[in-house]
């Protein structure tokens, strides 16, 4: 069963999926708190399609397939909107073969994810995991620091490429470690994390979604395959990361009927125990049975030990060393060590054997010989804060020159240009275009440069004015007007950031204009000998903007602080202004039973003004009518931002909730307004539960 949505009870049995989307950067971020937030809410086996559905692009689709190939449940479907279908093998080369790569190795992976299946059928516990999982004690599991990366099980660390290799210049940011030890799963880096965690940058190539694997993993693995059933299990991989003493709990069953119920499946403890100078490996007998299982297996042991073994035993017995790797896969058995292999890696191999019994294998190394030294992971390099070009779709344009698109400005290539159409027979007046940026942004300026040719002066923008929505067609006033100077080179304008989804530029003038914007006959102005006397007008002649070239134009974002997120309740802090009926602050707010212990809970009428001092960027809550008052009637709750709405709930009924979820960047003054549903409810009270801003560290709320 696949389904959008369903009522409680659905997760027993029901893949849930996030419905019809289109591919993009965002659609990508955003799933990633959704699929731990359904792990935490029962839903086990949530996902959205590879890409969407709509929209996407060779880069999208293969990010997206890539962390996604680490959860349980990997779908597509192919888009209705374009001739490129959702298929991982439709797009070119490098994409199909990385593409290839990420679903075999989610295919050996199967003995653990299902593993950790049986282990959700029987509990309840997600297999995609938040931090608060595994790390309850972290200081920063119970916040939103790090939603954007995810653990499978409790081995495999996982931090989803979210921007494109344009944007983010080839780096995952701020990849958080928990407290211990983590191997890089791709390279065998090394990283010790203390009880305060330790964040890292990692270099990412399109190839590469930053994997980390705990210390003491014990990563069970099948053969290579295409799809399930192509080869026989009868080789069973284990990839071991030695710290200590770990174990796992191998289950396995027939992988199509429901005969597991009537005790039909099988279970092996595998258990890895490194000291100094030595490493054992017990791999228990199996127990229990199931209609195909594999009763001789080859043990395939791949050991990050990054020092080399001087010796390798089975039950005991010596294993015979063979000389590489190529020696190694025709052998029966044996082992060997290569240096170059993540730092260290010793590969074993047993014959087939029973398994219905007990084997160890054992390594014995140097107690005193070091460990191979890995190398760090360096800060990711300061970047430029310009948008980047993959992030901008034009949404609306001036005539443009033949072969001169506007998208010529933003390809960063100089010597490729936008123009204006040069036939000046029909005036429009200003030329101006709008830009889509990809997602709502804080916009601080921009970058222009003129023609790269010796006719340089042609055709520079003069004044202008710059503007900032979330609304096609719906702008108000200019957040910045100016004038450009005349300049060979990059001119870079900054100003007071504002938020906004959409960029307008217009552009009122260009340079070989008159300082006073006349476009009047000069010999008419000669005649009269008077340069001061009034200019003629007519408002249904357009005032004349020569054409526009612009080689290069880049818009740019704030940065955000560099500093730890913080986040507080409203119902900690006093609002300066109140008016209206009065409202209680936490303790005996309840809705559908459910009882909250932060929030606010107001009459119809009440306002509640909060000054917002920083950076704050996220307003949330959760609305609706409280139990106590359920009879009274219905609500409405408003938000406004500098005097502007907002949001509105609409009327809300118990039992009804509404969770806004509001961008507040750039808001210096927060209203909270409760009104009646209805003109006949009586003592209504609705609920601003969990009633939160989210910022950073020294944003204040006050007076």
């Amino acid at each position: 069963l696949w389904t959008v949505m369903g009522w409680a009870g659905m997760q027993r049995y029901a893949v849930t999926w996030t419905g019809d989307q289109s591919g993009s950067w965002d659609y990508i971020r955003w799933h990633v708190p959704t699929l731990i937030g359904s792990g935490l809410s029962g839903q086990a086996y949530a996902t959205g399609d590879v890409d969407g559905i709509f929209g996407g692009s060779p880069e999208t689709y293969t990010r997206d397939l890539q962390w996604k190939s680490f959860t349980p449940v990997l779908m597509g479907m192919s888009g209705w909107s374009k001739a490129e279908r959702k298929h991982p093998w439709w797009f070119d080369e490098p994409y199909r073969s990385i593409n290839r790569s990420y679903l075999k190795l989610k295919m050996r992976l199967m003995p653990y994810m299902y593993t950790y299946a049986q282990q959700t059928e029987q509990t309840g516990a997600p297999i995609v995991r938040g931090l608060m999982w595994d790390h309850p004690q972290d200081p920063h599991a119970n916040t939103e620091a790090y939603k954007y990366q995810f653990f499978l099980g409790r081995d495999f660390l996982v931090a989803p490429v979210y921007r494109s290799q344009a944007a983010s210049k080839g780096w995952r940011k701020d990849i958080y470690l928990p407290e211990g030890r983590w191997i890089d799963y791709w390279d065998g880096r090394v990283v010790d994390a203390g009880p305060q965690g330790k964040l890292i940058d990692q270099a990412v190539t399109l190839e590469r979604t930053p994997i980390m694997v705990r210390g003491g993993a014990i990563i069970p693995m099948y053969p290579s395959s295409l799809y399930d059933g192509q080869v026989p299990k009868d080789v069973l991989t284990l990839d071991i990361y030695p710290l200590g003493h770990s174990t796992f709990s191998l289950y396995e069953d027939d992988g199509n009927t429901r005969q597991y119920k009537e005790g039909k499946f099988s279970t092996q403890a595998l258990a890895v125990d490194a000291a100094a100078g030595s490493v054992a490996v017990s791999i228990g007998a199996v127990q229990g049975n199931y209609d195909g299982i594999e009763e001789q297996r080859s043990y395939v042991l791949q050991l990050h030990t990054r020092v080399r073994p001087h010796g390798v035993s089975l039950n005991g017995q010596p294993v015979s060393e063979v000389a590489g790797k190529a020696a190694f896969e025709q052998a029966a058995s044996g082992w060997y060590y290569d240096a170059a292999d993540k730092y260290g890696t010793a590969h074993v191999k047993t014959a087939k054997v029973s398994v219905r019994k007990a084997y160890t294998v054992a390594l014995a190394l140097d107690a005193a010989a070091p460990l191979a030294a890995t190398a760090g992971y360096p800060a990711a390099p300061a970047q430029d804060n310009a948008v980047a070009a993959d992030s901008i779709i034009v949404l609306n344009r001036p005539a443009e020159e033949p072969g001169h698109r506007l998208e010529n400005a933003f390809d960063e290539k100089p010597g490729t240009w936008f123009r204006t159409i040069r036939d000046q027979s029909q005036k429009t007046g200003a030329h101006e275009f709008t830009l889509a940026l990809g997602e709502r942004r804080m916009i601080s300026g921009f970058e222009i440069s003129p023609r790269n040719d010796k006719h340089w002066q042609s055709g520079q923008v003069r004044d202008f004015e710059v503007y900032l929505g979330d609304r096609n067609g719906e702008w108000g006033k200019p957040v910045y007007t100016g004038r450009l100077k005349l300049s060979e080179g990059l001119q870079k304008v900054e100003f007071p950031a504002h938020a906004g989804s959409l960029f307008r530029f217009r552009v009122l003038s260009t340079q070989e204009q008159a300082d006073d914007d006349s476009v009047q006959d000069p010999m008419v102005t000669a005649s009269s000998g008077n340069e001061k006397q009034a200019r003629p007008f007519n408002a249904l002649t357009p005032p004349v903007v020569n054409p526009i070239t612009i080689s290069e134009f880049r818009v740019l974002e704030a940065p955000a602080p560099n500093k730890p997120k913080q986040q507080l309740y409203l119902s900690d802090v006093k609002a300066y202004k109140a008016s209206g009926a009065p409202v209680s602050k936490d303790g005996g707010l309840q809705m559908n039973g459910l009882k909250f212990r932060k929030g606010l809970r107001s009459g119809a009428g009440s306002t509640l003004d909060y000054s917002l001092k920083g950076n704050w960027h996220l307003f949330r809550a959760d609305v609706g009518v409280d139990d106590s008052c359920r009879k009274a009637g219905s609500v409405r709750f408003q938000v406004f931002g500098d005097g502007q709405l907002m949001f509105d709930s609409g009327v809300v009924a118990a039992p009804a909730v509404v969770k806004p979820e509001l961008d507040i960047r750039g808001i210096s003054e927060l209203r909270l307004r409760t009104l009646a549903g209805d003109a006949k409810a009586g003592a209504v009270c609705g609920n601003w539960a969990n009633a939160t801003v989210i910022g950073f560290e020294g944003d204040k709320v006050g007076q």
